[in-house]
């Protein structure tokens, strides 16, 4: 299992629907734990139709890893949201 997830990360998981937040922290913080959690809370227990999650990660091992920790959270593969790099999301985006 993994670390015990702290008061300033359960906030952001279970931060209300349809309001803005804005997450800032430093390297190693716990950031993207915190927000595979975040989707793990959508998906599971508020219904959230994962097709209307966008993920998006500066390179393609940030974009495995993310994919990888969303497995070991336990979420499964039918309820994953897409997780594109900027570059994939752009030439997506382009291409339609």
């Amino acid at each position: 299992a993994s670390d015990p997830l702290t008061p300033e990360q359960q906030a952001v998981i279970r931060h209300p629907l349809g309001e803005h937040a804005r997450v800032l922290a430093v390297a190693g913080s716990g950031k993207t734990t915190t927000m595979v959690h975040r989707i793990d809370y959508l998906v599971r227990e508020k219904q959230v139709n994962p097709a209307k999650i966008r993920v998006l990660m500066f390179n393609r091992l940030a974009r495995r890893q993310f994919q990888d920790k969303l497995s070991e959270v336990g979420v499964p593969k039918n309820l994953q949201p897409e997780v594109h790099t900027f570059h994939s999301f752009a030439y997506q985006f382009i291409g339609e």
